[in-house]
């Protein structure tokens, strides 16, 4: 899920085998029952590429593409995570840095965004690209108006 939403997020198509609509079409006309056999999914196309790819490609277990996030935090790109994390934690009442920052290398990735959300939706500060980082930083925006509102119950 992780990859298909960063992917998706700079325009990058993770997932392209088969785009061809011909072939699309025909494999949507191929019954349900004749797709998957005895639990075997992807019955046909494991059939079709048997003698041409190893099966030990074909039948080894699904892997997914992990995001290497433990392996940012040990670059500049971790030292932007601390600085930001740093700063939100000083910012808000929302996490105390002592107690946040031993959890950066397994969750940084997960509080960034939390951090980033909060500093450009709620604070209404410009989000600085990190330094040797592309692509597009989304507009400013303004604040919050959050005068009147209501904290739901959650019991």
């Amino acid at each position: 899920m992780r990859v298909d939403k960063m992917s998706m997020a700079v325009g990058l198509e993770a997932r392209v085998p088969f785009l061809d609509h011909e072939l699309f079409e025909l494999a949507m006309s191929v019954p349900q029952d004749v797709k998957t056999k005895i639990g075997t999914l992807k019955y046909i196309l494991k059939k079709a590429v048997r003698n041409v790819i190893p099966d030990e490609i074909i039948d080894r277990k699904k892997q997914g593409f992990g995001v290497p996030v433990n392996d940012w935090c040990y670059t500049k790109f971790g030292e932007y995570v601390s600085r930001e994390m740093k700063e939100f934690c000083d910012s808000s009442d929302c996490f105390v840095w002592k107690e946040i920052s031993p959890r950066l290398p397994q969750r940084g990735w997960a509080l960034l965004n939390v951090a980033l959300w909060w500093k450009q939706y709620i604070a209404g500060i410009t989000i600085a690209r990190p330094e040797g980082v592309g692509g597009e930083v989304a507009p400013q925006c303004q604040p919050a108006d959050l005068t009147g509102a209501t904290v739901p119950s959650w019991g």
